[in-house]
């Protein structure tokens, strides 16, 4: 099978934010002529059972994936050559990802249940995991689909907006947009998949890959609609009122013991009902929400200072003002992502 570079597509625009690169060759981990190794290849890569067909009468002439990686984002290059429409049947053992389709030849048709959306090229589409998905190609067919876990991207959310950022973010299940539509975000792709096939790639480091990844989410989550687009898209007011200046100020000196409505309302001086409007209308939540996240915040820097052998979980989660640790960890968890252990052992 020849191995063939990413082709501009025809037309002006879109196509050409993608189409002036070649995915990495040295990145290739699998290539086939052979029909029936791909779908072992399938379910040894998603580590669940996949199906692999191609329509009747046609010829299969081979199968390619390369693939980078950026922290825990994935970028895999798939190239299909076929003479007739083929299509992959997947189940996947968890729904903890997001998968971006970006085609750069031939149509791809995405099916999850009794949903289906289409996408072609100068298009990107965002599809959540699901259980079962079947993924038909329209003859010869190359994309790039990259993979980012719901981890990475709560995590990510939380640290930049805070209580912006709750409840966890919920991206509709299946959208399609014009690649033209989300400039920055293709010129991203574009650069990080070019970045990839340079000698020595600037994401290779470490610290470039996480910033590099954590820039990729945040256009994802300003590219694509979910439950928090409108919260997201307006910053806070720097016209809080004063009360509520005064107790955002007062429980971030004093987060790490008891705080109570009383004392909060008492200093405010308003009525229990003003101080809880002019917090959900300047910060989005409620002021013991607001002290909720401070706290969580305030734990979290700890827990990335501390590493495994200085302090432990529950030294930090009393020191942040909790006064039940199994409380912590599921507070922590549902905002962050991920267990308090496992961003200790990310020192």
């Amino acid at each position: 099978m020849q191995a063939r570079d990413m082709e501009q597509t025809s037309g002006p625009g879109p196509a050409s934010f993608l189409g002036e690169f070649a995915f990495p060759r040295a990145a290739l981990e699998f290539e086939t002529e052979s029909l029936r190794a791909v779908a072992p290849h399938f379910t040894k890569l998603n580590a669940a059972p996949a199906e692999f067909s191609i329509d009747p009468g046609g010829e299969f002439r081979g199968f390619r994936r390369a693939r980078a990686q950026l922290g825990r984002t994935t970028f895999d290059y798939f190239q299909i050559d076929c003479s007739t429409g083929n299509q992959i049947v997947s189940t996947r053992p968890r729904e903890g990802e997001y998968f971006l389709f970006v085609p750069f030849r031939g149509a791809i048709e995405v099916v999850q249940g009794q949903a289906r959306i289409a996408v072609s090229p100068g298009q990107i589409a965002l599809v959540g995991s699901a259980n079962y998905t079947q993924k038909r190609y329209r003859e010869d067919a190359e994309l790039l689909v990259i993979q980012i876990t719901r981890q990475m991207l709560t995590r990510t959310l939380a640290d930049e907006y805070g209580p912006l950022a709750d409840p966890m973010i919920e991206f509709e299940p299946r959208v399609v947009v014009d690649l033209a539509s989300v400039p920055t975000l293709a010129r991203f792709v574009a650069m990080l998949c070019r970045d990839a096939g340079e000698a020595r790639p600037c994401i290779s480091d470490p610290a470039t890959a996480r910033a590099c990844e954590r820039t990729l989410i945040l256009l994802v989550a300003q590219s694509f609609p979910h439950n928090l687009s409108a919260r997201l898209a307006q910053p806070q007011s720097p016209a809080a009122p004063y009360y509520v200046r005064r107790v955002q100020e007062f429980i971030r000196a004093n987060a790490a013991r008891a705080v109570t409505a009383a004392e909060m309302t008492a200093l405010a001086g308003v009525s229990p009902r003003a101080l809880y409007y002019g917090f959900r209308r300047t910060l989005g939540v409620s002021p013991m929400k607001y002290l909720k996240h401070v706290r969580l915040d305030g734990a979290r820097a700890a827990l990335r200072r501390a590493g495994p052998a200085r302090r432990t979980v529950t030294e930090i989660a009393l020191a942040a003002g909790y006064t039940s640790v199994s409380r912590f960890c599921r507070d922590y968890r549902a905002h962050f992502g991920e267990t308090p252990t496992a961003t200790m052992r990310e020192r």
